[in-house]
């Protein structure tokens, strides 16, 4: 897998609170567009959306993203998950991934 960087998804963000993606309800579709635009391709959305349910409940975003880079996961996907549905806590979490390089 390629990893895509920060800039990648900063842009993509942007672009979702430009078109007022941002505060509005979940949308699942939408967060799988733009996954797809990241350039991954998904084959279970469902899974995607607990992953970043479990995200935005998490008490600890350090011990949380530990753990996610642990198993491989890919930075930029979370960014995006975060983004899509809990927003407020998108910086908590990209100050935890900045140990990752992020």
């Amino acid at each position: 897998m390629v990893r895509k960087t920060p800039l990648a998804v900063s842009a993509l963000t942007a672009a979702l609170f430009l078109v007022g993606c941002a505060g509005e309800p979940y949308d699942q579709n939408a967060h799988r567009e733009t996954i797809e635009t990241y350039g991954e391709r998904v084959t279970d959305m469902d899974a995607v959306t607990r992953a970043t349910e479990s995200a935005c409940a998490a008490d600890s975003a350090d011990a949380w993203v530990d753990d996610y880079m642990d198993q491989g996961g890919d930075p930029g996907l979370l960014v995006i998950g975060l983004d899509q549905m809990c927003a407020d806590r998108v910086k908590e979490f990209e100050g935890a991934l900045s140990p990752y390089g992020w």
